[in-house]
């Protein structure tokens, strides 16, 4: 809703009427392309930019760019197909900063497997093993 808001600005200004037909041309040629790319690529490549009748495409990776150079005569033609005068793809690798892991939800032991732990630790001499059980054990506990 907000972008709608902005959008209403910008149109009512004469000055940035350009600015907003331009992104909108964008948006769907990142839509288009979002489509016609294998999902793969499209996740790790977005389009930059329109010069002429030659669309940039950034690329995350040398991997990524070798690929989108090698289907660019395809993704030509579904732009074409599309109603969008792209004749040539240039393709640029950006070096993007790796993105961060994903947050793993601690596995959380069954109260069997912690009961079964804390009896065998009682059963067995001291050791590294049972020192790591008793850890194991102490560390369910507290999640």
């Amino acid at each position: 809703m907000r972008s709608r808001k902005i959008e209403q600005l910008v149109a009512a200004l004469p000055q940035l009427r350009p600015i907003l037909v331009r992104a909108r041309q964008l948006a769907d040629l990142q839509r288009i392309y979002s489509e016609i790319a294998p999902a793969r690529l499209s996740r790790l490549s977005r389009v930059a930019a329109l010069e002429g009748t030659t669309l940039i495409v950034f690329a995350d990776g040398g991997a990524v760019g070798a690929k989108l150079k090698l289907l660019a005569p395809a993704l030509i033609d579904n732009f074409l197909l599309n109603g969008q005068e792209v004749t040539a793809i240039r393709v640029e690798v950006q070096a993007n900063p790796p993105r961060p892991a994903e947050h793993r939800a601690q596995r959380v032991l069954p109260n069997e497997a912690i009961e079964c732990m804390e009896r065998a630790s009682q059963n067995i001499a001291d050791s590294e093993l049972k020192q790591a059980l008793l850890r194991l054990v102490q560390r369910s506990k507290s999640i």
